[in-house]
């Protein structure tokens, strides 16, 4: 019996070829940004899984390892690809380029893609080939009104910039995102230096594409208000043009993703199709060429994005099953389609767009049924209601580890939101196509079906702001665990029977996989933790984080964007949460303001409100400097401290806080000097290891500190103010005499810090030197004994 249920096993997977290979393929793709001596160890285990599975079945062994090498060797090839602008990383060039894409207006600039194709440089000339992501940054007070069309050659001054990957915990890879894009450098334009030398042809196809895509946007524009031409845009070709405000709104109700062309708009497109050829009769095969048209025309006018390309492939293997007279299986059609996408760009495995929309696929391929069958069990639910929960439910199982890892957070009322709001949407995208076809042959008939529309788009943008002011409409949670995504994974399986646990081979694996999992989590509850003290990369600012051994977590500022990088941009939501929900952090037991300057309190009034804080810790200076502060503490009843010299915090045993300045009479005269010489200096001692946060403090304080004879040796020191020119004296800096330095300090910043000598007399004294702008967050852990630096960037 167990014979016969094992080869029942194999032949599945068997039948399912294209599944196999796609796992292999993207096991492989992983590997290929692992070091040497991780990869080895996990190819020889993969290899005996393989083995052990299919010593039988040779060919099968040899095309599964093929994948796994080929998947491994095309990732590794990307990621390890440089620019040819590699050796002009942060110079100033004058550009000539042509432009790929329309510009894109942002919040506080503008982007365009270009091909550079040449680029002058200290008199010298280089002509090159390179797709590049430009950038025109708004002057204060001013937006940007740039607008440059595909197949214009420009020239123009900027500064050429090698991305780097992710700078804080949680934060976002924008190089590896600019990777899956081709792109391995970006530019940023000088103002007003722009010019249009001509034009060059797209080529038939590209013009005529553009085109259309430009000709439906001025139909759209001139039949719809602004709001509607926005969402109707988001929705057709996923335009990022809508408000942020209405966007967010999207997102708390669960239904953002009808803002990004994904497979639920094909779904859409495919039943009016089969509308259209039920009404006319068409045959299979007819209604699979008009249908193949179809697809390739709206992948191309959408940018084609991965959601799109795998639901335009699913839905015609589906119509082609029907005309050859085969069964259609989902997983092989989506893992067909997954092969199709990564195979020529296995980087796009890394983006949140295409993990969705397959995890999203196969949790509704995987799950519908059961949860359809279990809600079938309530007579007082329609079928339609049934039908819609199971999808809804099956993709949210699917999709809930990716949408924790990339946005900390989940939407309470999605099930309902989608329930109601969906329907809207496909007739919302079906009546708007066909007002935008009619509009093309009758203009005033297409005008009568736009008004028409504009009603249901009134109800779409109402219900969204319905439901998005319900309390809780989404609540923030920290991302898995890499043993709670394995234990969730496994018990997804079990529920849906899909691990076949009365095979021996398959129960003594299982069983290994949870005893070796039981063990590591046993061994990581078990072992204290060490304290961590991150140094968080907030641009021009300070804002560092302390995670102690008893679970409480402490932070020491906030950082804060000046207001010239743009009014809407928020420190807190760029990396202050999710740098804590990625740390599990969902409570800050204290909040301690070293002074009332914004690149330092502006992230903390941000924070207030949308995490909770049990104490918040300020020097008592002039009140008008922390006016604001004050109220929105008050607002939200948190507990207030006042620190100054001589207070001592007891965090746990054996870690304190000490205040060794300002004093309780200190008083402000000079708002800029005097306010930074008002920034609280903490020390915190932890066995052995210790401390030192200078905050602003200016050369007038650290005096005042060696004179009065405090102990301020440490370990590690927070340089002050920045690395300026004003702080850091050699007499304080030998007298502390830290092992570790760090320079909390914006790459390119106006400031000029840190400065060249106050760098040059850190480096004679301190041995290990750390800079946010060169290494990114730095994060320094001890056990009260030994001290460990990781920073998440190589300089």
């Amino acid at each position: 019996m167990e014979k016969n249920v094992y080869i029942l096993f194999l032949g599945d997977i068997m039948r399912r070829p294209f599944t196999s290979i796609l796992m292999f393929y993207i096991i492989g793709i992983i590997l290929g940004k692992m070091e040497f001596i991780t990869l080895l160890i996990i190819l020889c285990f993969i290899q005996i899984g393989l083995i052990f599975l299919f010593y039988k079945r040779k060919i099968f062994l040899i095309l599964l390892t093929f994948f796994l090498l080929l998947g491994y060797g095309t990732s590794f090839i990307q990621m390890n690809k440089n620019s040819q602008l590699q050796f002009l990383n942060n110079k100033t060039a004058k550009i000539q380029a042509y432009v790929l894409e329309p510009t894109i207006q942002k919040e506080n600039k503008t982007e365009f893609y270009v091909e550079v194709q040449k680029i002058e440089v200290n008199g010298k000339t280089y002509l090159l080939k390179e797709k590049t992501l430009v950038s025109l940054y708004d002057e204060k007070g001013k937006h940007s009104r740039l607008q440059l069309i595909p197949g214009q050659i420009i020239t123009f001054e900027g500064k050429i910039k090698i991305p780097k990957g992710i700078r804080n915990p949680g934060g976002f890879d924008y190089a590896l995102y600019l990777r899956t894009k081709k792109i391995y450098a970006t530019i940023t334009i000088f103002s007003g230096t722009i010019q249009i030398q001509g034009k060059q042809s797209l080529g038939i196809r590209k013009e005529f594409i553009y085109q259309i895509k430009n000709k439906v946007e001025n139909i759209i524009n001139v039949n719809l208000s602004k709001n509607h031409a926005q969402l109707l845009k988001g929705i057709l070709f996923g335009d990022k043009s809508l408000s942020k405000e209405m966007r967010d709104s999207f997102v708390d109700v669960g239904v953002a993703h009808v803002l990004a062309v994904s497979g639920l708009h094909v779904g859409f497109i495919l039943s009016l199709i089969l509308v259209i050829s039920g009404i006319l009769k068409w045959s299979t095969s007819i209604k699979l060429i008009f249908l193949t048209f179809i697809l390739i025309f709206y992948i191309v006018i959408t940018g084609a994005s991965p959601s799109v390309i795998r639901a335009s492939i699913m839905a015609w293997v589906s119509i082609f099953s029907k005309f050859i007279n085969k069964n259609y299986d989902g997983l092989s059609a989506l893992s067909l389609a997954g092969l199709i996408i990564l195979l020529p760009n296995p980087l796009l495995i890394y983006t949140a767009s295409f993990q969705l929309s397959f995890l999203a696929s196969m949790g509704i391929i995987l799950f519908y049924r059961i949860f359809l069958d279990y809600l079938k069990n309530f007579s007082k639910i329609s079928k339609f209601i049934s039908s819609a929960l199971a999808i809804t439910m099956a993709a949210q199982i699917g999709t809930l580890p990716v949408n924790l890892y990339h946005f900390h957070q989940i939407s309470i009322i999605s099930i309902i939101s989608n329930i109601i709001i969906v329907p809207f949407i496909g007739i919302l995208l079906k009546g708007s196509i066909i007002a935008i076809t009619v509009y093309f042959f009758i203009p005033f008939v297409g005008s009568y079906f736009f008004f028409l529309i504009s009603f249901v788009f009134e109800l779409v943008i109402k219900m969204v702001k319905i439901f998005s002011s319900f309390p809780y409409a989404s609540i923030f949670l920290p991302s898995f665990t890499w043993w709670g995504l394995i234990l969730y994974i496994f018990i997804l399986l079990i529920i849906g029977r899909y691990i076949p646990v009365q095979i021996k081979k398959i129960k003594i694996l299982t069983f290994l996989g949870i005893s070796l999992l039981s063990i590591f989590v046993i061994i990581f509850i078990l072992i204290p933790p060490p304290l961590k003290v991150t140094f968080l990369d907030v641009g021009q600012g300070d804002s560092i984080l302390l995670e102690t051994p008893n679970g409480k977590n402490i932070l020491i500022d906030g950082g804060g964007y000046a207001n010239y990088q743009g009014e809407d941009r928020k420190i807190s939501e760029d990396v202050l949460l999710p740098a804590f929900y990625s740390k599990g952090i969902h409570k800050l037991d204290l909040v301690i303001v070293s002074h009332p300057h914004e690149d330092h309190m502006k992230g903390i009034q941000e924070l207030i409100g949308n995490i909770p804080i049990d104490i918040l810790g300020v020097y008592p200076i002039d009140q008008k400097y922390m006016k604001e502060l004050n109220f929105l503490a008050t607002n939200e009843k948190i507990k207030m401290i006042y620190l100054k010299e001589g207070d001592i915090l007891n965090i746990q045993e054996n870690l304190i806080i000490r205040a060794l300045s300002p004093s309780k009479d200190f008083s402000v005269e000079d708002p800029q000097k005097d306010v930074n010489n008002s920034s609280l200096v903490l020390k915190l001692d932890y066995y052995k290891s210790s401390f030192l946060f200078t905050g602003d403090i200016e050369e007038e304080i650290e005096n005042d500190l060696l004179q009065k004879g405090e102990n301020l040796q440490a370990d590690v020191l927070k340089v002050a103010h920045h690395g300026s020119n004003s702080s850091s004296k050699e007499n304080f800096i030998k007298n502390v005499d830290p092992e570790i330095g760090i320079i909390s300090v914006g790459e390119g910043n106006t400031f000029g810090h840190p400065s060249p000598n106050t760098l040059e007399q850190l480096k004679k004294v301190i041995p290990y030197l750390y800079r946010t702008d060169k290494n990114g967050a730095i994060e320094i852990s001890t056990n009260g004994n030994w001290i460990k630096v990781e920073s998440y960037l190589s300089p």
